[in-house]
């Protein structure tokens, strides 16, 4: 047990080195950056207009908005769209390690690298108001004034600002829940795309992880908030298990834990049951 877990964590590793030395992880990254810093350049500039410093929970809220899930949540399907990740080493992995080793390695791999990007995504967001920061322990005077008092109407933010966060969570428990969840999301998407881009050899994975993070905005828009139910990307949103006939938090967490059980279990059992490498 104990070897197994080294060989699949040296794959996880030989995974990470590659996927960092990409043309692709770079452009991924700066674009992402470029997104949230246009998307918190508005707060930035209320916050010196007002004279007041900005809190480092702005994160849960740029989530909470119905578009910003979607973009992050796109571009991370970019940079695994190449799933499930067969090279030239591909056959020479799969030989020496076993299949049940290799696919262990490649579950832990997108568990790592979802984790990653949540953190890259946090990191961002303080990143691109790192001259107007200051930690406080509430949401803050910028987010509050903006939230409660309609200045928002002559200082238009680029996301949606909801009263429903600020007053049933803390800052700290909507940040916790925003990353765990976002993480968890994303790691589910990964193992979509893996799994049914190596069952189907096209990519049929990275074409439905598309389409649950399109279903977000086309409830938002278009359906019944009770299609919220079976939205992982919208299970990243604090507002969503604020709202009447929404998902419960708990809902929210075992729903995602079992997608993830699901997803998981089917990999291990492909790699069992599938001939050849």
């Amino acid at each position: 047990m104990k070897n197994r877990c080294k060989i699949a964590s040296h794959i996880c590793w030989y995974q990470m080195q590659l996927h960092h030395r990409t043309g692709k992880t770079v452009l991924i990254l700066l674009l992402l950056f470029l997104y949230i810093r246009e998307m918190v350049t508005p707060l930035n500039t209320f916050s010196v207009i007002v004279q007041e410093p900005v809190t480092p929970w702005v994160f849960s809220v740029l989530v909470n908005d119905n578009i910003f899930p979607f973009v992050i949540t796109v571009l991370y399907l970019i940079w695994i769209c190449d799933a499930p990740f067969i090279n030239d080493m591909h056959l020479y992995l799969v030989t020496r390690c076993g299949k049940k080793n290799w696919i262990s390695g490649e579950i832990i791999f997108l568990c790592v690298s979802s984790w990653e990007y949540t953190l890259a995504c946090y990191g961002m967001t303080v990143l691109s108001s790192v001259t107007r920061i200051r930690y406080e322990n509430r949401w803050g005077k910028v987010l509050g004034t903006l939230t409660y008092t309609g200045a928002e109407a002559q200082y238009p933010m680029r996301f949606n600002l909801h009263t429903g966060i600020m007053e049933r969570f803390a800052p700290k428990e909507a940040l916790i829940y925003t990353c765990l969840m976002m993480w968890a999301v994303l790691w589910a998407m990964g193992l979509c795309v893996f799994l049914l881009n190596w069952l189907s050899g096209s990519v049929l994975g990275t074409v439905i992880a598309f389409l649950f993070s399109v279903l977000d905005i086309t409830i938002t828009n278009l359906l019944s908030a009770y299609w919220y139910h079976i939205s992982p990307v919208s299970m990243m949103r604090m507002s969503i298990v604020t709202g009447l006939y929404h998902p419960s938090f708990r809902y929210c967490v075992l729903f995602v834990i079992i997608m993830l059980f699901i997803l998981a279990a089917s990999l291990i059992v492909t790699a069992h049951r599938r001939k050849g490498v």
